[in-house]
């Protein structure tokens, strides 16, 4: 029994990883293993794979069910549940991995807070308290029949603000003015094999999403910015997507509470 497993960008912090194995999670169609699932910090979590140190996160499907086979919201998931979770088997190499392909999730025990915190070492080794003064980060996961990829999306303007004084309700906030997208220097790069639609994962859920295109020519006259043509994004039980096809230049502009910020990539032809 093996996993199938997608190379992709790898974060800084997974230098300091290497006690995590892989999950046992068979190479077919339809894939089960069974997690215990442990929250932690504000609205994140882990799976962790019951027999094994496997340790990742899973985009949560509309099937999901409580322990007498009621459907439920992800957000009713409890730490200590032991989960089966049926999916695709195919793990993003981040760090935690990512299981994009879920399917089905069910709660087959209730399990007690208690039982997750025997997990509490490896979960201080894996989070970092975010920094509030840094706008939420983006990336896009474009998936194939078997192919999956993780791609860190190049972060643009942005203006964000953040609380410095619980008490007196003090903040703060910045202001970056970045050019136009059509003459940035730098800019992520998404492969993909024919039109489709991409997910937009982002690192703090925001409150409302809009993006629009330019074929990728355009860059070439960075001066002409006008005439861009909208982009149909749809949010589905919290995921984030958007149409696209190769040979354009995105700009996705996220809004929350604290602020904007836009994120920028081109769409290439790849197989």
């Amino acid at each position: 029994m093996f996993m199938k497993r997608v190379w992709v960008p790898i974060f800084a912090l997974l230098l300091a990883a290497g006690v995590l194995t892989g999950c046992s999670l068979p190479a077919k169609d339809e894939s089960t293993c069974r997690v215990m699932y442990v929250p932690f910090g504000q609205d994140s979590y882990v799976m962790v794979e019951q027999g094994g140190n496997h340790v990742f996160t899973a985009t949560m499907p509309d099937q999901i069910y409580d322990a007498s086979g009621k459907k439920i919201a992800a957000n009713q998931l409890q730490k200590g549940n032991i989960l089966e979770i049926t999916g695709d088997g195919v793990m993003l190499e981040t760090f935690p991995e990512q299981y994009p392909g879920v399917t089905k999730i069910r709660v087959v025990e209730e399990g007690t807070p208690q039982n997750a915190d025997q997990y509490q070492e490896l979960i201080d080794s894996i989070y970092v308290e975010p920094d509030p003064s840094v706008p939420p980060s983006l990336q896009v996961i474009s998936q194939t029949e078997l192919v999956s990829r993780c791609t860190n999306v190049t972060r643009g303007g942005y203006h964000w603000s953040w609380m410095v004084n619980e008490a007196t309700g003090e903040k703060q906030s910045a202001i970056a003015c970045g050019s136009h997208i059509l003459a940035w220097e730098s800019i992520s790069e998404v492969s993909m094999e024919k039109p489709d639609r991409l997910t937009l994962s982002f690192s703090k859920e925001p409150e409302s999403v809009t993006a629009e295109r330019w074929p990728e020519s355009r860059r070439e006259t960075p001066e002409s910015s006008g005439d861009s043509e909208a982009v149909e994004v749809t949010n589905q039980e919290g995921e984030w997507t958007i149409a696209a096809e190769p040979g354009y230049i995105y700009s996705v502009y996220g809004t929350w509470e604290d602020g904007n910020a836009e994120y920028g990539f081109i769409t290439s032809q790849g197989k």
